[in-house]
């Protein structure tokens, strides 16, 4: 049983529009409940066509700026908040040089280099890490408990985090897979560790606690 809550997003670069012809609307109503009730910031949607032979353009833009610079070379960066129900797990950073010509950043994209990772990670995620767990706790008090994925694209200019998708997930074998080499190396890397199963576990059991801590006895008993 997977659900998600996808918003593909124009950037500065041209970004391919999906087109599915089962495909009616770009948002489902749970995603406006997101951006309308709980202040998530979304980035804006792109909307999907029924007619596959739409003779709309394929790409669309805007004016934000999702790339960041290392060492002189632009890259598109996505985080990846992995959280347990409310708390926030962990977050893998996902990257990819601008000049590849797709802002769609997956995780075999990411260069498998300790340094750009840990630069990325101590400029854009650290000091974001209190928002980052604020929007894990927002999206906990929607979907309630759960092993979660957030993807968050994080602007340059403005420093906002926008949600791109939500997915459920207890791991992330590819990530893990394509970037065990760097244990060690990375500022944080309990994901390439038997330390992340066992963390998530601790705070499922936390969740779940806390959780039976606010029934009622008579509604423990139904």
């Amino acid at each position: 049983m997977i659900h998600m809550i996808r918003a593909l997003f124009g950037q500065t670069q041209a970004v391919p529009v999906l087109k599915c012809q089962s495909a009616s609307r770009g948002l489902s109503p749970l995603s406006r409940y997101f951006r309308t009730t709980i202040g998530v910031l979304m980035p804006r949607p792109m909307w999907l066509f029924r007619d596959c032979r739409s003779t709309r353009p394929a790409t669309i833009r805007n004016g934000s700026t999702p790339d960041t610079k290392y060492k002189g070379q632009n890259y598109y960066v996505v985080l990846r908040a992995m959280a347990v129900g409310s708390r926030c797990l962990s977050v893998f950073v996902r990257a990819c040089p601008v000049e590849q010509g797709d802002a769609s950043v997956h995780n075999t994209d990411t260069p498998v280099g300790a340094d750009l990772w840990n630069f990325f990670y101590r400029t854009i995620v650290i000091p974001q890490m209190p928002a980052i767990e604020s929007l894990c706790e927002r999206i906990a008090n929607v979907f309630g408990l759960g092993f979660f994925s957030h993807d968050i694209l994080p602007e340059r200019e403005t420093g906002r985090l926008l949600v791109c998708e939500t997915g459920f997930k207890f791991d992330d074998r590819l990530y893990r897979t394509h970037l065990m080499q760097l244990a060690g190396q990375l500022a944080a890397d309990e994901f390439l560790s038997d330390r992340f199963p066992a963390r998530s576990a601790e705070l499922f059991a936390d969740e779940i606690r806390t959780a039976l801590g606010n029934i009622s006895p008579r509604q423990l008993a139904r």
